[in-house]
């Protein structure tokens, strides 16, 4: 991939990966799968694809989120084995976090009235099941996937 000098993945082991390497990488395995999951509640279809490209359809468009949450958990880490820094969580509960921090902060930053935390709810409908809404407040639940 460029990053250091030799031809193995940090990860798997894996010779000469290539960045979408990073994306199948069975390290990375479960967290894709529970995005795979988010994705069927959502009542989305899921293709390999979407990894790369996103979601094009407007009323999926925050699931594009989702991909993006999966794809920092990636990059930072990435940034910890370069940086010779333990990784403390598995990918999954880190993306899991990365959601929940997600959607807390947009609820904040958006919901000042009720009016406003309609508009929230109206982005975010496609994953409803992640959240409650009890004006002022917001119960997130971002579920653990038992991949058995």
């Amino acid at each position: 991939m460029g990053l250091v000098s030799s031809n193995i993945c940090f990860f798997c082991l894996s010779r000469n990966p290539t960045w979408r390497h990073l994306l199948v990488c069975q390290k990375f395995g479960p967290m894709w799968e529970t995005v795979k999951i988010i994705f069927r509640k959502a009542k989305c279809n899921w293709k390999q694809g979407v990894i790369f490209s996103g979601v094009t359809d407007t009323n999926f468009s925050a699931l594009n989120h989702v991909i993006n949450a999966a794809y920092s958990v990636i990059f930072e880490s990435i940034a910890c084995v370069l940086n010779k820094i333990p990784i403390k969580s598995d990918p999954s509960s880190k993306l899991r976090q990365k959601l929940f921090q997600l959607l807390y902060s947009n609820f904040k930053e958006i919901c000042h009235d009720e009016v406003a935390c309609s508009r929230f709810q109206v982005y975010w409908m496609k994953l409803n099941f992640l959240f409650e809404i009890s004006w002022p407040s917001i119960d997130i639940r971002i579920p653990v996937y038992n991949l058995d």
